[in-house]
């Protein structure tokens, strides 16, 4: 996941569902100045807010991910055992690969001390 992917998805999402960031920011729970630094990429949202942010599109957090992570798959609210253990394994992914960049940060931190 990469900055530049979530603001692509949230700005497509936005454009979707005719929101303004004020609108859409309201309606997910978050505070608009929050959201604006998520879409310039000077913050990068914990799991919560994407949590958020995709509840507030009605979408699943799995959706979410997948499509900012260019994993995007037909995961609905389905009952097939399958597709919640794809759900699943995707969110696994996309833990993962928040964990190895907060990894490398700390590296560089360490690094610089």
């Amino acid at each position: 996941m990469t900055k530049k992917n979530i603001y692509l998805v949230i700005l497509k999402l936005l454009r979707e569902k005719g929101l303004t960031q004020t609108e859409f920011a309201k309606k997910a729970g978050i505070s608009q100045p929050a959201l604006s630094a998520i879409m310039s990429g000077k913050y990068e949202p914990k799991i919560s807010t994407i949590e958020k942010i995709a509840k507030g599109f009605d979408i699943s957090f799995e959706e979410l991910a997948a499509t900012i992570t260019g994993k995007e798959t037909n995961i609905k609210k389905s009952k097939n055992t399958e597709d919640k253990k794809n759900a699943t394994e995707l969110r696994l992914d996309f833990l993962e690969e928040k964990m190895k960049r907060l990894e490398t940060e700390i590296a560089m931190l360490k690094k610089e001390r």
